[in-house]
């Protein structure tokens, strides 16, 4: 079977959760014996530039465009530049099912009307709320409600919508999109939080299909410890990881408070920072590592290196790679009972939920894994034993393959 993968965005020239997800899945069909193309966008080219990388397992079609994302609205429901080139893409080869990821900003919804012209099957992923908002999904989270119950609002309010992104919102935006979700063969949910938002805004025909990552091996421990020594940690040091994007949505500012009442403890917690390089609270700066974005094999260092991966997310965050990450090489996850992670993480088992806005109980939660051996021992095992059961990208594909087939 020829399975033509569409997103934004694609490894290397992005390498964000749901495009890390995108190549994990297209690396995944290959493995079954599939033959792969990837269309994507990359703004670096000339407007209606095509470029084709081939190799012996995928080709890759890179289109250049570039404009201003307040347009999203408008230029994400149809781009005639984009789709036009993806025609002649279609027209030159026999695509037998196509999986859609995220295309909300460059090639456009109208990419599925393409695809349904050509009797070619597609079904697409939702990463993310952006079919039905125009950026992270926080309706319902208050720094008000400190309980560990979710209380996010999945009836979307297109009031507030409007209200936040009112220089871009387009009121026929969530009417077309639902039209064109109705022409595919199904909208799979990474999560059942996701889905739940989803079904409640009026987009139906969905599935669950959590997120998979490919098996790997734990880094040795020569590796570790030259790790260890390049990016300043010692012996005893307590490291809490987070990584990704340093925003105030991901739980950034979160992550700051939590580790300056941590270090009130214990002066020996580190808070290790994978990401843009940013300024922090100086009562805490002799306490935070911030390394930059990695590559892959040395993210893999990073968590080796880590006693506990903090996920503080003050939005509905759909199913974080990061805690997948942490579960693979069996590091305990403390998380936010905002983020669709839970159906991975087991509370008190392989990790704890907190809410991100109660710093004093999240605080209480790191401590207790830090502090008890016995206990941590056991989350890190677990949580490896979790991942092999359930999350590996061969349980994962074997899903999606049912679907395309």
């Amino acid at each position: 079977m020829h399975i033509l993968i569409l997103s934004d965005f694609f490894p290397p020239q992005v390498n964000a959760g749901a495009e890390s997800i995108a190549f994990e899945i297209s690396k995944g069909y290959r493995n079954e014996g599939h033959k792969v193309s990837v269309v994507t966008i990359n703004k670096a080219l000339k407007i209606g530039e095509l470029v084709i990388n081939k190799d012996d397992e995928v080709t890759c079609y890179q289109i250049g465009f570039n404009y201003n994302e307040k347009l999203s609205g408008y230029v994400g429901l149809y781009n005639p530049t984009v789709l036009k080139i993806i025609k002649k893409i279609i027209n030159k080869n026999n695509f037998n099912a196509a999986h859609i990821h995220n295309i909300h900003a460059y090639i456009s919804y109208s990419v599925i009307s393409l695809l349904k012209m050509y009797n070619i099957p597609a079904i697409l992923t939702a990463h993310d709320a952006m079919s039905i908002d125009y950026g992270k999904y926080d309706q319902g989270v208050s720094n008000k409600d400190c309980s560990l119950s979710s209380h996010v609002t999945y009836q979307a309010n297109y009031f507030k919508i409007w209200k936040k992104h009112w220089k871009r919102y387009n009121l026929i935006r969530n009417i077309f999109i639902r039209h064109q979700f109705n022409k595919l063969k199904k909208v799979v949910c990474v999560s059942r939080e996701l889905e739940k938002l989803l079904n409640a805004s009026g987009i139906g025909n969905t599935q669950v299909i959590h997120n998979g990552l490919s098996i790997i091996d734990q880094p040795g421990h020569r590796d570790i410890e030259e790790f260890k020594n390049k990016i300043g940690i010692s012996d005893n040091d307590r490291i809490l990881l987070f990584a990704g994007r340093l925003s105030t949505a991901k739980g950034f500012s979160q992550a700051q408070k939590l580790i300056k009442r941590l270090i009130e403890k214990d002066s020996n917690i580190k808070l290790l920072v994978v990401g843009k390089k940013v300024d922090v609270d100086t009562g805490i700066a002799n306490n935070v590592i911030n390394t930059g974005w990695l590559s892959k094999a040395e993210m893999n260092l990073v968590y080796s290196v880590s006693d506990i991966t903090l996920v503080p997310s003050i939005y509905l965050d759909p199913f974080p790679t990061v805690a997948l990450e942490s579960m693979r090489l069996g590091v305990p996850a403390v998380i936010s009972v905002y983020t669709g992670a839970k159906e991975a993480v087991i509370d008190g088992v392989t990790g704890f939920y907190m809410n991100p806005f109660d710093i004093d109980d999240a605080a209480g939660k790191v401590l207790k894994i830090l502090y008890d051996d016995q206990l941590r021992y056991s989350m890190a095992d677990q949580s490896k034993k979790e991942f092999d059961k359930i999350f590996t990208l061969e349980k994962c594909i074997s899903q999606y393959l049912d679907l395309l087939v």
